[in-house]
């Protein structure tokens, strides 16, 4: 019976850790975006994938994705001629 209610209780540690590195995670992902400035927020959350801060797998694809999607809408924005741009500046 010892070894039950120690099992249990080993399996409720390792969810209370669990638990808390997604609320660790989360508040760090927060705080990055909070700049007010979106390219600030997109460098910020880049350094936090760079380091490895973010250690759910399919949100830091999901993200890494994201930034380079935005990266390459930017680029391409401050390529367009600038008349283009002033006609059609959602594009």
């Amino acid at each position: 019976m010892a070894a039950f209610g120690n099992a249990v209780t080993f399996v409720n540690s390792v969810g209370q850790r669990q638990l808390e590195e997604l609320k660790s995670e989360q508040t760090r992902i927060l705080e990055m975006i909070k700049t007010g400035n979106p390219e600030t927020a997109a460098r910020n959350l880049g350094f936090l994938l760079k380091v490895g801060l973010i250690s759910n797998p399919r949100l830091a694809r999901n993200l890494a994705s994201t930034l380079t999607r935005q990266s390459q809408e930017v680029a391409l924005h401050y390529r367009r001629p600038t008349s283009e741009i002033q006609n059609n500046p959602t594009r």
